[in-house]
Protein backbone atom coordinates (compact mmCIF):
# COMPACT_ATOMS: atom_id res chain seq x y z
CA UNK A 1 0.00 0.00 0.00
CA UNK A 2 2.81 2.36 0.87
CA UNK A 3 5.26 1.07 -1.70
CA UNK A 4 5.15 4.29 -3.70
CA UNK A 5 6.09 6.27 -0.58
CA UNK A 6 8.96 3.90 0.14
CA UNK A 7 10.18 4.24 -3.46
CA UNK A 8 9.98 8.04 -3.19
CA UNK A 9 12.12 7.99 -0.05
CA UNK A 10 14.68 5.66 -1.59
CA UNK A 11 14.80 7.74 -4.78
CA UNK A 12 16.06 10.70 -2.77
CA UNK A 13 19.15 8.75 -1.73
CA UNK A 14 19.60 7.22 -5.18
CA UNK A 15 19.46 10.67 -6.79
CA UNK A 16 21.86 12.10 -4.22
CA UNK A 17 24.41 9.39 -4.99
CA UNK A 18 23.92 9.76 -8.76
CA UNK A 19 24.14 13.55 -8.73
CA UNK A 20 27.28 13.56 -6.58
CA UNK A 21 28.96 11.12 -8.95
CA UNK A 22 27.84 13.22 -11.94
CA UNK A 23 29.31 16.40 -10.44
CA UNK A 24 32.60 14.65 -9.75
CA UNK A 25 32.69 13.20 -13.27
CA UNK A 26 31.96 16.58 -14.91
CA UNK A 27 34.51 18.46 -12.83
CA UNK A 28 37.31 15.97 -13.52
CA UNK A 29 37.06 16.18 -17.31
CA UNK A 30 39.75 18.00 -19.27
CA UNK A 31 38.54 21.04 -21.30
CA UNK A 32 38.60 19.21 -24.64
CA UNK A 33 36.32 16.49 -23.19
CA UNK A 34 33.82 18.69 -21.36
CA UNK A 35 32.65 20.56 -24.47
CA UNK A 36 34.62 19.61 -27.60
CA UNK A 37 32.67 22.03 -29.82
CA UNK A 38 33.40 25.04 -27.60
CA UNK A 39 37.00 23.88 -27.14
CA UNK A 40 37.54 23.80 -30.89
CA UNK A 41 35.83 27.20 -31.24
CA UNK A 42 38.07 28.98 -28.71
CA UNK A 43 41.17 27.41 -30.23
CA UNK A 44 40.06 28.61 -33.66
CA UNK A 45 39.72 32.12 -32.23
CA UNK A 46 43.15 31.83 -30.65
CA UNK A 47 44.78 30.66 -33.89
CA UNK A 48 43.00 32.88 -36.41
CA UNK A 49 42.55 36.14 -34.49
CA UNK A 50 44.90 36.19 -31.48
CA UNK A 51 47.97 34.32 -32.71
CA UNK A 52 48.90 36.87 -35.45
CA UNK A 53 48.91 39.65 -32.86
CA UNK A 54 50.90 37.46 -30.48
CA UNK A 55 53.46 36.78 -33.21
CA UNK A 56 53.93 40.52 -33.72
CA UNK A 57 54.43 41.06 -29.99
CA UNK A 58 56.79 38.12 -29.78
CA UNK A 59 58.77 39.46 -32.75
CA UNK A 60 59.04 42.85 -31.02
CA UNK A 61 60.40 41.23 -27.86
CA UNK A 62 62.99 39.28 -29.87
CA UNK A 63 63.95 42.43 -31.78
CA UNK A 64 64.45 44.35 -28.54
CA UNK A 65 66.77 41.63 -27.27
CA UNK A 66 68.71 41.67 -30.55
CA UNK A 67 69.07 45.48 -30.45
CA UNK A 68 70.42 45.24 -26.91
CA UNK A 69 73.14 42.92 -28.19
CA UNK A 70 74.08 45.34 -30.95
CA UNK A 71 74.23 48.22 -28.45
CA UNK A 72 76.54 46.37 -26.11
CA UNK A 73 80.02 47.30 -27.29
CA UNK A 74 81.70 44.84 -24.99
CA UNK A 75 79.82 41.93 -26.55
CA UNK A 76 82.50 40.28 -28.66
CA UNK A 77 83.62 36.78 -29.53
CA UNK A 78 82.15 33.98 -27.46
CA UNK A 79 79.97 36.33 -25.44
CA UNK A 80 78.26 37.64 -28.58
CA UNK A 81 77.79 34.08 -29.84
CA UNK A 82 76.31 33.13 -26.48
CA UNK A 83 73.79 35.99 -26.67
CA UNK A 84 72.78 35.08 -30.20
CA UNK A 85 72.28 31.46 -29.12
CA UNK A 86 70.08 32.67 -26.23
CA UNK A 87 67.94 34.70 -28.65
CA UNK A 88 67.63 31.77 -31.05
CA UNK A 89 66.66 29.55 -28.13
CA UNK A 90 64.02 32.06 -27.00
CA UNK A 91 62.73 32.27 -30.56
CA UNK A 92 62.42 28.50 -30.84
CA UNK A 93 60.76 28.09 -27.44
CA UNK A 94 58.35 30.96 -28.03
CA UNK A 95 57.23 29.72 -31.44
CA UNK A 96 56.81 26.20 -30.09
CA UNK A 97 54.65 27.44 -27.20
CA UNK A 98 52.38 29.63 -29.31
CA UNK A 99 51.83 26.96 -31.96
CA UNK A 100 50.95 24.34 -29.36
CA UNK A 101 48.77 26.34 -26.98
CA UNK A 102 45.82 23.86 -27.03
CA UNK A 103 48.08 20.89 -26.29
CA UNK A 104 49.93 22.72 -23.52
CA UNK A 105 46.73 23.77 -21.77
CA UNK A 106 45.13 20.36 -22.23
CA UNK A 107 48.24 18.65 -20.84
CA UNK A 108 48.06 20.78 -17.67
CA UNK A 109 44.51 19.58 -17.05
CA UNK A 110 45.39 16.03 -18.09
CA UNK A 111 47.98 15.83 -15.31
CA UNK A 112 45.37 16.86 -12.73
CA UNK A 113 42.87 14.43 -14.30
CA UNK A 114 45.24 11.58 -13.44
CA UNK A 115 45.22 12.78 -9.82
CA UNK A 116 41.43 12.79 -9.66
CA UNK A 117 41.25 9.36 -11.28
CA UNK A 118 43.56 8.04 -8.59
CA UNK A 119 41.18 9.43 -5.95
CA UNK A 120 38.47 7.04 -7.17
CA UNK A 121 34.71 7.34 -7.44
CA UNK A 122 33.20 9.72 -4.90
CA UNK A 123 29.84 7.98 -4.77
CA UNK A 124 31.23 4.46 -4.27
CA UNK A 125 33.86 5.66 -1.79
CA UNK A 126 31.64 7.68 0.55
CA UNK A 127 27.91 7.53 -0.27
CA UNK A 128 27.21 4.10 1.11
CA UNK A 129 23.57 4.31 2.20
CA UNK A 130 22.91 0.57 2.13
CA UNK A 131 19.55 1.03 0.43
CA UNK A 132 18.52 -2.61 0.87
CA UNK A 133 18.74 -2.22 4.65
CA UNK A 134 16.82 1.06 4.50
CA UNK A 135 14.12 -0.52 2.33
CA UNK A 136 13.72 -3.47 4.70
CA UNK A 137 13.42 -1.10 7.64
CA UNK A 138 10.79 1.01 5.87
CA UNK A 139 8.70 -2.05 5.03
CA UNK A 140 8.46 -2.84 8.75
CA UNK A 141 7.77 0.76 9.78
CA UNK A 142 4.37 2.08 10.75
CA UNK A 143 2.11 4.34 8.72
CA UNK A 144 2.98 7.47 10.67
CA UNK A 145 6.72 6.89 10.31
CA UNK A 146 6.51 6.34 6.56
CA UNK A 147 4.36 9.44 6.02
CA UNK A 148 6.73 11.54 8.12
CA UNK A 149 9.81 10.28 6.27
CA UNK A 150 8.04 10.73 2.92
CA UNK A 151 7.21 14.36 3.74
CA UNK A 152 10.82 15.00 4.75
CA UNK A 153 12.06 13.32 1.60
CA UNK A 154 9.96 15.69 -0.54
CA UNK A 155 11.62 18.70 1.10
CA UNK A 156 15.06 17.13 0.78
CA UNK A 157 14.47 16.33 -2.88
CA UNK A 158 13.69 20.01 -3.57
CA UNK A 159 16.78 21.15 -1.64
CA UNK A 160 19.02 18.64 -3.40
CA UNK A 161 17.65 19.68 -6.80
CA UNK A 162 18.41 23.35 -6.09
CA UNK A 163 21.89 22.54 -4.78
CA UNK A 164 22.52 20.31 -7.80
CA UNK A 165 21.66 23.16 -10.17
CA UNK A 166 23.95 25.58 -8.30
CA UNK A 167 26.86 23.14 -8.15
CA UNK A 168 26.56 22.41 -11.86
CA UNK A 169 26.61 26.16 -12.54
CA UNK A 170 29.81 26.44 -10.48
CA UNK A 171 31.41 23.64 -12.49
CA UNK A 172 30.33 25.17 -15.79
CA UNK A 173 31.54 28.63 -14.72
CA UNK A 174 35.00 27.13 -14.13
CA UNK A 175 35.05 25.70 -17.66
CA UNK A 176 33.83 29.00 -19.13
CA UNK A 177 36.75 30.75 -17.44
CA UNK A 178 39.10 28.13 -18.90
CA UNK A 179 37.69 28.59 -22.41
CA UNK A 180 37.81 32.40 -22.21
CA UNK A 181 41.47 32.40 -21.19
CA UNK A 182 42.28 29.77 -23.79
CA UNK A 183 40.82 32.00 -26.51
CA UNK A 184 43.47 34.68 -25.79
CA UNK A 185 46.24 32.35 -24.58
CA UNK A 186 48.71 33.20 -27.37
CA UNK A 187 49.17 36.83 -26.23
CA UNK A 188 50.22 36.17 -22.59
CA UNK A 189 52.29 33.16 -23.63
CA UNK A 190 54.13 35.36 -26.16
CA UNK A 191 55.36 37.42 -23.20
CA UNK A 192 57.10 34.56 -21.40
CA UNK A 193 60.41 34.89 -23.27
CA UNK A 194 60.60 38.69 -22.89
CA UNK A 195 63.73 39.95 -21.13
CA UNK A 196 61.67 42.48 -19.17
CA UNK A 197 60.51 40.74 -15.99
CA UNK A 198 57.28 42.73 -15.77
CA UNK A 199 56.30 41.65 -19.29
CA UNK A 200 57.40 38.03 -18.84
CA UNK A 201 55.43 37.99 -15.58
CA UNK A 202 52.23 38.29 -17.65
CA UNK A 203 52.99 34.96 -19.28
CA UNK A 204 54.01 33.24 -16.04
CA UNK A 205 50.88 34.52 -14.27
CA UNK A 206 48.77 33.13 -17.10
CA UNK A 207 50.37 29.70 -16.72
CA UNK A 208 49.85 29.85 -12.94
CA UNK A 209 46.21 30.80 -13.42
CA UNK A 210 45.60 27.87 -15.74
CA UNK A 211 47.36 25.58 -13.27
CA UNK A 212 45.13 26.97 -10.50
CA UNK A 213 42.01 26.30 -12.58
CA UNK A 214 43.26 22.77 -13.21
CA UNK A 215 44.03 22.11 -9.54
CA UNK A 216 40.64 23.48 -8.51
CA UNK A 217 39.08 20.14 -9.44
CA UNK A 218 41.14 18.44 -6.71
CA UNK A 219 39.64 20.82 -4.15
CA UNK A 220 36.18 20.10 -5.61
CA UNK A 221 36.72 16.35 -5.26
CA UNK A 222 37.87 16.71 -1.64
CA UNK A 223 34.80 18.84 -0.86
CA UNK A 224 32.55 16.19 -2.41
CA UNK A 225 34.29 13.47 -0.38
CA UNK A 226 33.76 15.47 2.81
CA UNK A 227 30.11 16.15 1.95
CA UNK A 228 29.44 12.48 1.15
CA UNK A 229 31.08 11.31 4.36
CA UNK A 230 29.19 13.82 6.53
CA UNK A 231 25.83 13.08 4.94
CA UNK A 232 26.28 9.33 5.26
CA UNK A 233 27.51 9.31 8.85
CA UNK A 234 25.55 12.15 10.48
CA UNK A 235 22.34 12.80 8.53
CA UNK A 236 20.91 9.29 8.19
CA UNK A 237 20.44 6.78 10.97
CA UNK A 238 19.19 3.21 10.62
CA UNK A 239 18.93 1.22 13.84
CA UNK A 240 17.09 -2.07 13.69
CA UNK A 241 13.47 -1.32 12.78
CA UNK A 242 13.91 2.42 13.23
CA UNK A 243 15.08 4.90 10.59
CA UNK A 244 15.78 8.55 11.22
CA UNK A 245 16.43 11.28 8.62
CA UNK A 246 18.04 14.34 10.18
CA UNK A 247 16.61 16.84 7.72
CA UNK A 248 18.33 19.85 9.26
CA UNK A 249 21.70 18.16 8.93
CA UNK A 250 20.99 17.48 5.26
CA UNK A 251 20.00 21.10 4.71
CA UNK A 252 23.08 22.36 6.53
CA UNK A 253 25.51 20.08 4.71
CA UNK A 254 23.94 20.91 1.34
CA UNK A 255 24.34 24.63 2.02
CA UNK A 256 27.90 23.98 3.20
CA UNK A 257 28.60 22.08 -0.04
CA UNK A 258 27.51 25.03 -2.19
CA UNK A 259 29.57 27.53 -0.16
CA UNK A 260 32.64 25.29 -0.21
CA UNK A 261 32.40 24.75 -3.96
CA UNK A 262 32.22 28.52 -4.44
CA UNK A 263 35.42 28.82 -2.40
CA UNK A 264 37.43 26.17 -4.26
CA UNK A 265 38.40 28.66 -6.97
CA UNK A 266 39.79 31.21 -4.52
CA UNK A 267 41.59 28.47 -2.56
CA UNK A 268 43.32 27.20 -5.68
CA UNK A 269 44.26 30.69 -6.92
CA UNK A 270 45.55 31.66 -3.48
CA UNK A 271 47.83 28.61 -3.56
CA UNK A 272 49.38 29.83 -6.83
CA UNK A 273 49.22 33.49 -5.73
CA UNK A 274 47.07 34.66 -8.66
CA UNK A 275 43.94 36.78 -8.59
Amino acid sequence: MFDWMVDAILDVFRNLSTNTAHIASSASQIPSQFNPILWNAVNTINVSAVLPVANILFGCFIMVDFIKILQRQEARGLEAIHMVIVIVFKLSIGMFIMKNVPYIIDSIFDIVAHITQSMGDVSSASLNFNLSNIEATLENAGFGTIVSLWAQSLILDIVFSICNVITNLIIQLRYIEIYVFTAVAAIPLACITASNHEISGVGYNFVKRMAALALQVVFIMVVLYAYSALVTSDALGVNGSHIDINMWSYLGYSLLLVIALFQTGSWSKALFQVH
